[in-house]
């Protein structure tokens, strides 16, 4: 972590029948996909596809010596920052596979989707136009246009959130001006059990969040409708998030940014991971979700 891309290659497997649309379509998102992140396509190569589509990219890119930031720097007592969110992808998962039945995936957000066959065909018509140049701003005006009202309205930007992720971008040197240090660092692509559990392998430590402290979407976080069980799920199995985890020593009172959030701290390799609840009570992490083993 602590670097920034700036060039992308491209190798593009087309299969017969392959026309001047679909590449058409391909350059427009690798366009979108460039400008959201600042990168260039600066070469690659096409070949023909004898078993459909095929896309390989590779991108390059640099960091400031000695600023290249491992998951194996943390150390017992350094605080555990959040910068980002969490549960936005799995919530937007969930409503998928609700909105298009897919047999065996039913779960707790179904009970969030409109009543009306009219807004849940408005939701599918939307989700083709989105991209990483979509705000959720504009997802919420575009979804009150197909009738979607209140707290619903949200649902296609969370839907967003899994289908097109948009990466957190931090520049770590804040925390540096104000004397603390950034010990370790990841992304949460594979959701903060499992990012959280690369971390304290890596540094050799333990870790203690505090749930209430992960910050959700607006929408799931306003929802009293979801209990601590399923607020445990969206917190801590949500991948595709794209937040940043971060490990950070003598933060003290420094003041973080819009976005961040204080969750816990590293903690002794023999404490393991644990995550306390309202109750006060820490319970086991797994790295796939969380145990209920008391201390």
């Amino acid at each position: 972590m602590g670097g920034r891309p700036l060039n992308m290659l491209l190798t593009a497997g087309l299969p017969a029948g392959c026309d001047e649309k679909d590449i058409e379509e391909l350059i427009d998102g690798l366009k979108k996909g460039s400008k959201a992140y600042g990168v260039r396509l600066s070469g690659g190569d096409t070949v023909f596809s004898p078993g459909g589509y095929f896309f390989d990219i590779s991108v390059i890119g640099e960091v400031e010596k000695g600023c290249a930031l491992t998951r194996g720097g943390g150390a017992k007592g350094d605080t555990l920052v959040i910068f980002g969110e969490c549960g936005g992808s799995l919530a937007g998962l969930r409503f998928l596979q609700a909105i298009f039945d897919e047999p065996g995936e039913r779960s707790f957000m179904e009970r969030f989707l409109p009543a009306g066959k009219e807004e849940i065909e408005g939701i599918k018509e939307m989700i083709p136009g989105m991209s990483l140049l979509s705000t959720f701003a504009e997802i919420r005006e575009l979804a009150e246009k197909y009738g979607l009202r209140g707290k619903t309205a949200d649902i296609p930007g969370l839907i967003m959130r899994h289908i097109v992720p948009r990466a957190v971008r931090l520049d770590e040197r804040f925390i540096a001006s104000g004397g603390a240090e950034v010990s370790a660092m990841t992304d949460i692509s594979d959701g903060l059990a499992e990012d959280l559990a690369s971390i304290c392998k890596a540094s050799g430590t333990g870790a203690l969040i505090d749930l209430g402290s992960i910050p959700l979407p607006a929408f799931l976080a306003s929802e009293s409708r979801i209990g601590e069980q399923e607020r445990m799920e969206l917190s801590l199995a949500s991948g595709e998030e794209y937040s940043q985890l971060a490990a950070v020593r003598d933060l003290g009172g420094l003041e973080l940014p819009e976005g961040a959030a204080v969750i816990g701290k590293l903690t002794a390799v023999e404490e393991g991971m644990m995550i306390r609840g309202s109750d006060g009570i820490a319970k086991k992490i797994t790295e796939t979700g969380f145990e209920h083993d008391f201390r």
